[in-house]
């Protein structure tokens, strides 16, 4: 088959807590129980070799045994099929140290263009396995069901050496439990493998609160996501670990909301590093391939030279024998020994060219294996450093809030020449999340947003703490821009607003805005007709405009979210906002 770039599209690491005795042999039944039931031959997939399977798919199994008691096994299986290659790649491990927990761990790759489902293999592992992270769950079946004694969950999802998501799910006496922990079951669904699922009974869910703290408390009926590192004593912390609260589980699609937080278990599993074991265990296999692969250059070829059909008409296992039979033959002569010497020769350059590959490999594996880890350094320390910035952002837009209430403050002690008069009652806590910003935008007195709720939200899972805050903050410099123009204290576009706002007004960097689209955009009837967006019928009988002015909330890649509105302060005295969500296509969009 041929190569082809793949992406990582799952994977489950988990600790085994079954006898050490069972664990491969039941990894194995059930490798090839769905090598089965995906019609391909499981019979013929044995150690040491690659094998045809079907048609379309090949397999291979390795295994390595060390000097310590320490066994693995490897399976990879590699399918082609209409839309591309797909590889599954399975390894357990059972550690020589008894006090040592066997572990397995399982990719699946795939084209980048297909969002993949949960591998049935992974269902089929954790339905017979007793499988944790970090002592936290990862069962098929259900979330597991919390009625009492939380101090062991509290533990383990403070445990600063917890690798993956923990969800955990509040109630409280005023709905049925039994309904709830099926309803959180549907919406973990797409979780399985991925992280651990929790639901607190109602007397659980104070217990758990009084425990963990305000900061990260579960409130009934809904579900919060908690990362790695909480820190229960930290309020800040609070922010990182989102809530999915009660109004968006009643309000949406159960299977919308499970794909979202599907997303953010697997988004979470693939950007976390490998325990140092499965690490060391991959350089093993990867140098058993190594050497699979070397091996190929020592096999004997069909000999050229002239020859005694009998001389090599037994089996032979020893290239040099043979080709000295070949060469020499029954009868010795000058020539033929030269001939040897010119093969011997060829022996040692080939020789040395082996010794320099494998030499090669091995310092390509440990590049690679160098490169792995400071790539999730930089991503943990890029995480870091955008929690950072959004706690600053935090910090100024509560000083430039405190400075509008100064401000107010000497307006009403009657020395209003001294500042602008910004008398209006404006909100001033900023959201913390997406389901407060999109509650709360309503509570701008000139700024109306008209968009759709839910590709607002769609963000959520690519926000790292910041751009909800920013969305915010834009809502509140067109407010003012608003408001002054309506009151005729401000004659020029926001664009000019930005560069030399009034006193005492909220600002932005204008380079942050653009003032309308490009005119092959506006001139492009389908890059146009993706700008149209609701408002309200005084502004248009159509109750859609096409709005070109827009916002730049962030740079991130393909996603760098925008936020398009319709400026009609003049007319209405409002600001319509008929979009926020990832970045349109446009005309440099492939």
């Amino acid at each position: 088959m041929a190569e082809e770039s793949l992406m990582l599209h799952y994977r489950l690491f988990v600790e085994v807590n079954d006898d050490r005795k069972e664990v491969e042999k039941l990894a194995l039944e059930q490798l090839h129980s769905w090598l089965r039931r995906k019609g391909l031959d499981a019979d013929a997939l044995g150690f040491g070799e690659e094998v045809a399977l079907a048609e379309h798919a090949n397999g291979a199994l390795e295994k390595s045994e060390r000097a310590d008691g320490s066994r693995s096994f490897r399976a990879t299986i590699t399918e082609a099929g209409s839309v591309g290659t797909w590889r599954t790649q399975l390894t357990v491990d059972v550690p020589g140290n008894q006090r040592a927990k066997p572990w397995l761990w399982l990719d699946l790759e795939g084209p980048s263009h297909i969002d993949a489902a949960i591998p049935h293999l992974a269902r089929s592992l954790l339905e017979v396995l007793d499988a944790t992270t970090d002592d936290v769950r990862h069962g098929q079946a259900r979330p597991v069901q919390v009625t009492s004694e939380v101090a062991d969950l509290v533990d383990a999802v403070c445990d600063p050496r917890r690798r993956s998501l923990v969800f955990v799910a509040g109630s409280d006496p005023s709905l049925p439990f039994g309904r709830w922990l099926e309803h959180v079951r549907d919406l973990l669904k797409d979780c399985v493998g991925l992280a651990g699922g929790y639901v607190l009974s109602p007397e659980a869910t104070t217990e758990f609160n009084n425990a963990i703290g305000p900061a990260h408390r579960i409130d009934p009926w809904t579900v919060r996501t908690f990362r790695p590192g909480v820190e229960p004593d930290d309020a800040e912390d609070g922010r990182r670990h989102k809530v999915l609260g009660m109004d968006r589980i009643v309000a949406d699609p159960v299977r919308r909301l499970a794909r979202m937080l599907g997303r953010r278990a697997r988004e979470a599993a693939l950007d976390t590093p490998l325990p140092a074991a499965a690490t060391k265990i991959d350089r093993v296999f990867a140098q058993i391939i190594n050497a699979n692969l070397v091996a190929t250059l020592d096999q004997p070829t069909a000999p050229t030279l002239q020859q005694d059909p009998l001389a090599v008409a037994e089996p032979y296992s020893d290239p040099v024998a043979v080709a000295l039979g070949l060469i020499l033959g029954p009868e010795v002569t000058a020539e033929r020994v030269m001939e040897l010497g010119v093969l011997a020769e060829v022996a040692r350059s080939a020789q040395a060219a082996r010794t320099a590959i494998e030499a090669r490999l091995a310092e390509y594996d440990s590049e690679l294996a160098a490169l792995r880890a400071d790539h999730l350094e930089v991503r943990r320390r890029l995480e870091d450093t955008q929690f950072d910035a959004a706690d600053a952002e935090e910090a100024q837009a509560a000083a430039a809030g405190e400075v509008r209430r100064l401000q107010r403050l000497l307006i009403s002690a009657g020395r209003a020449d001294e500042v602008w008069d910004a008398t209006a009652n404006v909100p001033e806590r900023r959201p913390q999340d997406y389901e407060q910003l999109v509650d709360m935008l309503s509570q701008w007195e000139r700024v109306s947003f008209t968009g759709d709720a839910d590709r607002l939200r769609e963000l959520d899972q690519y926000d790292t703490g910041s751009w909800a805050g920013k969305i915010w903050d834009v809502f509140g410099v067109l407010d003012d821009y608003a408001r002054v123009v309506s009151q005729g204290e401000f004659e020029g576009s926001v664009h000019q607003y930005l560069g030399s706002p009034p006193t005492g007004c909220r600002a932005s960097s204008p380079n942050r805005h653009a003032a309308d689209e490009s005119p092959t955009v506006r001139s492009n009837a389908k890059l146009r007709a993706e700008r149209m967006f609701p408002v309200p019928v005084q502004l248009s009988a159509d109750k859609e405009i096409f709005m070109g002015a827009h916002f730049k909330i962030a740079q991130f890649g393909i996603i760098s979210p925008r936020l398009y509105y319709c400026n009609d302060a003049r007319g209405t005295g409002r600001v319509y906002v008929g979009y926020i969500g990832k970045h349109l296509k446009n005309s440099q969009t492939n």
